[in-house]
């Protein structure tokens, strides 16, 4: 038998190898008095074996190889929350409230979005499973309004994910037009037919690497981590560096000058500037979407979560600090730049031509990793999803081909073409779905903390898992629920205070728009709503538990 089918079997058998038993005893000292959820009568169980009984405990069956170890899974992190080209795309949003929105708006949102990640661990290490959001909201919620709650995360999640790669893809593609707007000087211009052909494309490229063993995508995401530290240190160590005198700042710029670009007053264009911060340090449980392909997930997911973010947070505040010393006092001529990117104005001042394009081809490579990975997850999503029959084609999502959710990866990427299709329409339609992926992100990770402590009589067993935050978990929730809750009122704001009825944010719109279908569909007569027919994710396969899942009479289902 060859190594790949000695790997291949793992899923259904595990060998009893002292490295195996090393690794369980390393999870388990996380929390020695916590009970996991894998029991094992006698003698020891390898990881995998571990991981495949956690599944098992929450009525899953393991379909996909464990090709990822904790610092494959942080560096799909790290690769989703890259930082220099997340910058790329979000500067001119934080620009407009000048270096004190920028640096201290990315620190302080920043710091709020870390809880997120610390909740988000501690129920991804109690219920590792590709479902994520949509899984804990139901097993959180008591059985007369599970089916519905889930349902309706489930639908949010799928909104996030496509929304979320659509504007990171579409960001792609303008920033590969804009390395020819930066060699002809502002010449080159380009229209939003060419960006949808360039994002189409990319989306297309994503597509082929994600369909992939996860193993070899695994190497992959460590080749990206790597090259999203370069950047880094290119945007620490060169620009300030390289920067000629006349772009220079003193301290009391860089870090104390505030500007009302936007119309708005001192005080909200700080706050509007947290949605730099907001958007590139998101989409927190597509690490959790892996769970299913994670060697132990219990411990190494949570973990990479929390890690990602802080750090994350920890070199957007170094890196803005580098900026906003190495771009001169001019903000105005850089927001209304000729090269179409007010980052890639800063380059060029620094760098010159050459060195702005090169840095620009890193930030591209590093922005295509991002959608890789992103896709990546989103799949995992959809597949999850569709596994419990909740999308239209499931029975073609949820099929599995070499232990990949390859049709799910396709169905990601063609919704996804449909809303950058949207995006083409006009400038202010990419800006509604750039905000539409961060309301649905956050109103549908609001839900399973809320139902956590909301149902707090229901949920007062709570089973936790290796990783928590004991008696912090409370104040982490609260603080968590609270920062989403107010992002997501500011993410529905104007870019500006001056606005006329087509610059408006139309992102309300839209989720109202999507949850009403949502809700259309679940209630819909004639056994044709999902309320005659869905029974949200697996539980445990206990008889005791089996009304709980079964489907309400027509006449008891609200």
């Amino acid at each position: 038998m060859t190594a790949q089918e000695l790997q291949r079997t793992s899923i259904e058998q595990s060998s009893q190898s002292s490295g195996d038993v090393a690794v369980l005893k390393k999870s388990l000292t996380t929390d020695s008095k916590q009970p996991t959820s894998h029991v094992v009568e006698s003698g020891f169980v390898s990881s995998d074996e571990a991981d495949a009984q956690a599944l098992a405990a929450l009525g899953i069956e393991q379909q996909f190889l464990r090709d990822l170890g904790g610092l494959e899974i942080f560096s799909i992190g790290f690769s989703i929350f890259a930082v220099v080209p997340g910058l790329a795309v979000v500067f001119a949003y934080s620009l407009e409230g000048g270096p004190v929105a920028m640096v201290w708006g990315w620190l302080v949102a920043s710091i709020f979005i870390v809880t997120i990640g610390l909740m988000m661990g501690e129920l991804a290490s109690a219920m590792p499973s590709a479902a994520g959001i949509y899984l804990w909201s139901y097993k959180l919620s008591p059985p007369w309004c599970r089916r519905q709650i889930s349902w309706t995360v489930g639908y949010l999640s799928t909104v996030t994910s496509t929304t979320a790669l659509a504007s990171v893809n579409w960001a792609t593609a303008q920033i590969i037009l804009t390395t020819a707007t930066i060699k002809t000087e502002g010449s080159f211009t380009y229209s939003n037919g060419a960006v949808f052909g360039v994002c189409t494309a990319v989306t297309l490229l994503e597509t082929m690497i994600c369909c992939l063993s996860t193993k070899a995508v695994g190497r992959a995401e460590l080749l990206f981590l790597a090259l999203n530290i370069g950047l880094i240190l290119a945007v620490v160590i060169a620009v300030p560096i390289a920067t000629p005198g006349e772009y220079r700042n003193s301290a009391s710029f860089a870090l104390g000058d505030f500007e009302t670009g936007l119309g708005w007053n001192g005080g909200f264009a700080f706050v509007y500037g947290l949605l730099g911060a907001s958007w590139t340090i998101a989409n927190f449980d597509s690490l959790t979407r892996l769970s299913e392909e994670c060697s132990n997930a219990q411990v190494a997911v949570p973990r990479a979560l929390y890690q990602s973010i802080s750090i994350a947070g920890v070199f957007g505040t170094i890196c803005l600090g580098a900026i906003t010393f190495s771009m001169g006092t001019d903000l105005e001529a850089i927001s209304d730049t000729d090269l179409g990117n007010p980052l890639a104005q800063v380059f060029y001042n620094s760098l010159g031509k050459g060195g702005a394009i090169a840095m620009w081809i890193f930030i591209i490579l590093a922005q295509i990793a991002l959608g890789t990975s992103l896709l990546l997850a989103s799949a995992r999503q959809v597949f999850s999803f569709s596994r419990d029959d909740a999308l239209p084609f499931s029975g073609w999502c949820k099929t599995v081909r070499a232990n990949i959710p390859i049709n799910a990866t396709m169905y990601t990427a063609f919704v996804t073409t449909l809303f950058t299709a949207i995006s083409a329409s006009s400038d202010y339609s990419s800006s509604a779905i750039f905000s539409v992926s961060i309301v649905s992100m956050y109103l549908g990770y609001s839900v399973p903390p809320i139902c956590r402590y909301g149902f707090y009589d229901y949920n007062k067993d709570f089973r936790k898992g290796p990783w928590h935050l004991g008696r912090f978990s409370f104040v982490i929730y609260l603080i968590s629920v609270v920062w989403m809750v107010f992002m997501t009122v500011i993410a529905m704001f104007p870019a500006s205070s001056i606005t006329s009825f087509s610059e408006a944010n139309y992102a309300v719109l839209v989720i109202a728009f999507c949850l009403f279908v949502t809700a259309l569909y679940w209630v819909f007569p004639f056994g044709i709503g999902a309320r005659h027919w869905f029974v949200g994710p697996p539980v445990e396969q206990d008889p005791s538990l089996r009304d709980q899942i079964e489907p309400k009479p027509m006449t008891e289902t609200s």
